[in-house]
């Protein structure tokens, strides 16, 4: 699937693509001093957590990051409308729940914590994020495979010493676990 942009809208700042209510752009105006001390103090909290656990592991996690987003822009260049919610917009909960599942578990089980608050968030980050308490993405049997047999390197076992047999699908997946 492609989409074109049918129009741009300035006096408005609306875009407009095929069959896609339009959607408000950022504006300048729509950023105030409040949130450019916002962004400052987040900035500085950053550069403050990569100075301390230090850049290798920081551009790990930037390098995970750009490809969870990665993935994400491809889904949504090849299916848009699955990121679309009922009145025809782009959901951000739809969103930020995939962004969740690719960045692994720590994200689904905050995930979890939406799901599970009722009171601290809207309704509609409440019902798309109950599917990360029972539905977590599978990783798939040849990573698993990868982990189990370099944990049983160290002890100079192989899989077929130590297993008769592994079900190449899960029984159950989780946001920490994964059953086999």
């Amino acid at each position: 699937h492609s989409f074109t942009i049918n129009s741009i809208v300035k006096s408005n700042k609306l875009i407009r693509y095929n069959n896609i209510k339009p959607l408000k752009a950022l504006t300048t105006s729509s950023i105030n001093n409040k949130s450019i001390e916002d962004i400052t103090k987040l900035l500085k909290e950053i550069s403050d957590i990569i100075t301390s656990t230090g850049i290798n592991a920081g551009t790990k996690r930037t390098i995970q990051v750009v490809k969870a987003i990665s993935t994400i822009t491809k889904e949504f260049i090849n299916k848009p409308q699955s990121y679309y919610n009922n009145n025809n917009t782009i959901s951000i909960p739809i969103t930020l729940r995939r962004l969740f599942e690719e960045l692994g578990a720590t994200y689904v089980k905050l995930g979890q914590f939406i799901a599970s608050s009722p009171t601290l968030f809207p309704s509609e980050y409440v019902l798309e994020f109950q599917s990360c308490l029972d539905k977590a993405p599978v990783i798939p049997y040849y990573e698993i495979k990868k982990i189990i047999q370099q944990e049983l390197t160290t002890s100079k076992s192989t899989i077929g010493s130590v297993f008769s047999y592994i079900d190449p699908e899960p029984l159950a997946s989780a946001s920490i676990a994964q059953v086999h």
